[in-house]
């Protein structure tokens, strides 16, 4: 049966636990039963964004290094989810963090390693901050401008060389003051609706359902990459 371990990382201000994008977790686990979740304890302020968000990618790391470790033996996939702030805590765990505006931290610069990135099921990023669309396949929405810390070099390098591309969405449209630079951070009424625009539950191509179909074709050891692929050379041989 196929299952998955959820992390997730709030967006700011919101109060300790897994927040908005919680709801998109909750439908995942709805529909890949014996799945289980946990959520990244991390100050998510806004006042002291630079520690506060580097703090939450040291929690993430620290999160999926344990749940490595104890579940190695059942090879369960992982979901990284967040919004906002947490949308970049999990953009700069899995990439590393090489965001415009950010002072270098070595620590935190390198991505996830290769034992990690191999166990994604699914990431999922709503408002990211630090998303960078050039030329990025996971970009989901109408935005045409990057994030306000946006991400240095090739933003898609490290998904495309361990295949995340294809389980990664990353939702950001116009007129977002933060993923998408639109300025006016007195209106954020953009910001604020991924969740009900994209989260799921309303039919169509949702965040949920895409990770619930990744996680079962993680376990049952079938990409997505490879089910296009399959698909492709039967159209071919027809």
């Amino acid at each position: 049966m196929p299952r998955a371990h959820i992390i997730v990382a709030r967006a700011s201000t919101e109060p300790l636990g897994y927040g908005t994008i919680g709801a998109v977790k909750d439908l995942i686990l709805e529909d890949v039963s014996g799945s289980n979740a946990e959520y990244v304890v991390y100050p998510a302020t806004l006042t002291d964004y630079f520690n506060s968000e580097s703090a939450g990618v040291v929690g993430m790391k620290e999160l999926v290094e344990a749940y490595m470790a104890k579940d190695c033996p059942n090879n369960a996939p992982l979901v990284l989810m967040g919004y906002s702030q947490g949308a970049q805590v999990v953009a700069d765990y899995v990439s590393g963090q090489n965001v415009a505006g950010f002072p270098f931290n070595s620590s935190l610069a390198e991505p996830a390693p290769e034992s990690v990135l191999s166990r994604i099921a699914a990431v999922i990023t709503m408002g990211d901050p630090s998303l960078n669309i050039t030329n990025n396949p996971a970009h989901v929405g109408n935005s045409t401008q990057p994030g306000i810390f946006e991400r240095f070099g090739n933003a898609t390098s490290v998904f495309e060389t361990s295949g995340l591309e294809d389980r990664t969405q990353a939702y950001c449209n116009a007129l977002d003051p933060y993923c998408a630079s639109a300025g006016n951070f007195d209106n954020i009424t953009v910001h604020l609706v991924y969740v009900e625009e994209f989260g799921g539950g309303g039919g169509g191509s949702t965040a949920s359902e895409g990770a619930a179909n990744n996680i079962r074709a993680s376990a049952s050891g079938v990409t997505v990459a490879m089910m296009i692929a399959i698909g492709s050379a039967l159209a071919y041989a027809l």
